[in-house]
């Protein structure tokens, strides 16, 4: 029981020895997915029972007594058999039927007859402060399971792997390409593995085996993930030019105004908050603790370190001025009509 990772998972399906119960939680959904993969190779289940021996139970057609009475069945002509709970989400259940589930994990954990993975969508459980500070729920599941953390990987080991990846299918790619990849296509290994399956059909129909920066932006299309970034770093770096490509960015894919108004007012809205518990002597680390509870509000410690540095010399007043500023803007697109980006390009210009 407890929290593993992923590669240490591989070590245990390797040695023979998995069984119980199993966890998989993080943001990485393709390894999730190979993991499963993995495991189902691992069992070496005779296809000729895998009605039986093989079940997936898909998120929306979950339901107690039908996960109970799958457990409950035995394994047909083998020792075991696997049960996976697809795309699960425990955020999305009722408490009562979210205590019922976790009952019968502590019930299951530790069965032989059942290897059990219930693959967690990303943000589909609270996971609290990893690795220090598990959050209470994650802490009682892997007291009666084994919790698999998917941890998502950084820009060097993506950038290796994208590398490793387009080798597979013949194609060469740099180092400095397979990083500008990552930044340009984001850090999902399932988005990237499926722009590099495009690129790599689209090189080859051309006659090509190599790919460059000119080729990922004609075919590969840029993540959310990536210009989020750009419009918080714009603001939080005070850049008026950058802020503004960040929302023509958005103008030209046709994002409704006021959602991008929306995302504005947020920062703003936790810079305001951020630099008046900064002065009240919070650090960064007690900020964090203060938004959890709060779904809409919830930053990390990294990004609330962000925060205070940002707004360090900037006045309160004058972030209570820019949040005004806010809500004027936002009225004009919703309460007047004026849903086009001019509100919030007039925006812009008075922060």
């Amino acid at each position: 029981m407890g929290i593993i990772n992923e590669a240490e998972y591989r070590k245990l399906l390797k040695s023979g020895n998995a069984s119980g119960a199993y966890v998989f939680f993080g943001a990485e959904d393709y390894l999730k997915s190979y993991a499963v993969k993995a495991t189902r190779e691992a069992l070496g289940l005779d296809e000729a029972f895998a009605f039986f021996n093989d079940v997936t139970i898909d998120f929306p057609d979950f339901s107690i007594n039908g996960l109970l009475s799958v457990l409950d069945a035995p394994p047909m002509m083998a020792d075991k058999k696997l049960v996976v709970l697809k795309s699960f989400d425990l955020t999305a259940l009722k408490p009562s039927v979210a205590e019922d589930f976790i009952q019968i994990i502590e019930k299951y954990g530790k069965d032989e007859l059942n290897l059990i993975i219930i693959s967690i969508v990303p943000d589909g459980i609270d996971a609290g402060y990893l690795p220090k500070r598990p959050s209470p729920i994650l802490k009682r599941i892997s007291a009666a399971a084994t919790a698999v953390w998917f941890e998502p990987s950084n820009t060097a080991k993506l950038s290796v792997w994208v590398a490793r990846h387009f080798e597979h299918d013949g194609i060469k790619i740099s180092e400095r390409t397979a990083k500008f990849m990552v930044e340009y296509c984001g850090t999902s290994m399932m988005e990237l593995a499926s722009e590099i399956n495009k690129l790599s059909s689209y090189l080859h129909a051309n006659g090509r085996d190599s790919v460059n920066e000119e080729d990922i932006r004609l075919v590969s299309v840029p993540t959310v993930e990536t210009e989020q970034f750009a419009l918080s770093n714009a603001i939080l770096e005070g850049n008026k030019a950058k802020l503004l490509e960040a929302i023509a960015e958005r103008k030209f894919r046709q994002v409704e105004p006021s959602f991008v108004m929306a995302e504005i007012a947020s920062i703003y809205t936790h810079l305001y908050l951020v630099k008046i518990l900064s002065e009240n002597g919070m650090s960064a680390g007690d900020i964090s603790k203060a938004f959890a509870p709060y779904k809409s509000y919830k930053i990390n410690e990294f990004v609330a370190m962000k925060y205070i540095k940002a707004v360090e010399k900037v006045p309160v007043e004058r972030l209570k001025r820019w949040l005004e500023l806010c809500l004027d803007a936002d009225l004009g697109i919703k309460t007047y009509g004026k849903r086009n980006y001019e509100q919030i390009e007039k925006l812009v210009c008075l922060l």
